[in-house]
């Protein structure tokens, strides 16, 4: 009854005017566009992204009408950038991990265990890989990359079932994925069995034992309350995954240069204040977990060894 109230009140905050939405006076913009959020807006990516939507509305004088929509109002993650790819939806925040169902190379960041630490990842994501992943994903024609990513985090496994403490304890373990190629295929060659489903689901799937764990950043499962129904946590960090603001190619191309550059200007702002809200939580966020009861467990580098000895790295470098 509370998931059926929360849709129908999401879908009635849809139908709302932008005069509603950012508290100004009714006034047709020029150019009038949505921003699809998989997130809450009470979390760091939809509330610097929002932030910024209102930004931009002022300082194009009203011309550039950016709605957010968050917690996945306007569908799932899949389907939000299927939305994006069809121009059914201007604008949308997706992971790396995502995209690389459409566009492999994507993924590039997400493959498994390529980093330990943010040292390695801004100056790769903000220098020669990103540009490189941006390239591509603008090759095929359907999506432009708008903005430097934000981030959603290094994931970590937890699990209700037991303690995962050694690769051997994956065996037949049911672990949700979110519908990223580089995500199930390393979960099934460490002989996990990967259950792709949408992020809106995943509370109720792990309170109804349909799947047996999960494995996302723990700022997630502080926010989520995953902790209610997941005992342990296994410190993996087997990948690490960003939020990329992209855009319907043509929907971008019908905006004057003036109002890309303040698009793109006030984003890469949002982009740069979540990420030091994200690392702020990431302080915090293990000691929190273990006052609500969550059990945190080291993982040795046996994980990472047990996937080199598999084919998971020659398929991804043939693909």
């Amino acid at each position: 009854m509370i998931n059926i109230t929360r849709r129908r009140l999401c879908a009635a905050s849809a139908c709302l005017p932008a005069a509603a939405l950012f508290g100004r006076p009714a006034q047709a913009a020029e150019f009038s566009y949505k921003l699809g959020l998989e997130l809450r807006d009470d979390q760091p990516l939809p509330r610097r992204m929002t932030e910024a939507c209102k930004a931009i509305l002022a300082e194009t004088g009203g011309r550039m009408e950016i709605r957010p929509f968050p917690n996945a109002q306007l569908g799932s993650s899949q389907e939000m950038l299927t939305q994006v790819r069809q121009g059914a939806l201007e604008m949308v925040t997706t992971s790396f991990g995502l995209l690389s169902s459409v566009i492999p190379v994507a993924g590039l960041p997400t493959l498994g265990f390529v980093f330990d630490g943010y040292d390695k990842i801004w100056p790769a994501i903000d220098g020669d890989l990103g540009t490189f992943i941006a390239g591509e994903i603008q090759k095929r024609g359907e999506l432009l990359v708008i903005a430097p990513c934000l981030d959603l985090g290094f994931r970590q496994l937890s699990s209700n079932k037991r303690p995962i403490l050694d690769p051997k304890d994956l065996k037949g373990f049911r672990v949700r994925t979110p519908q990223t190629p580089f995500l199930t295929t390393l979960w099934s060659a460490l002989g996990a069995a990967p259950t792709p489903l949408p992020f809106a689901d995943l509370y109720t799937a792990l309170q109804t034992g349909l799947v047996d764990g999960q494995e996302n950043p723990l700022t997630l499962v502080d926010s989520f309350k995953f902790y209610e129904v997941q005992k342990h946590c296994t410190l993996t960090k087997h990948t690490w995954d960003g939020w990329l603001p992209v855009a319907n190619a043509r929907a971008w191309g019908r905006l004057p240069q003036d109002i890309r550059t303040v698009v793109t200007q006030n984003f890469k702002k949002a982009a740069l204040l979540q990420r030091k809200d994200v690392e702020a939580q990431n302080a915090a966020v293990q000691t929190a977990l273990a006052s609500k009861g969550m059990q945190f467990h080291p993982a040795t580098r046996a994980f990472r060894d047990a996937l080199r000895a598999t084919d998971f790295y020659p398929q991804w470098k043939a693909k």
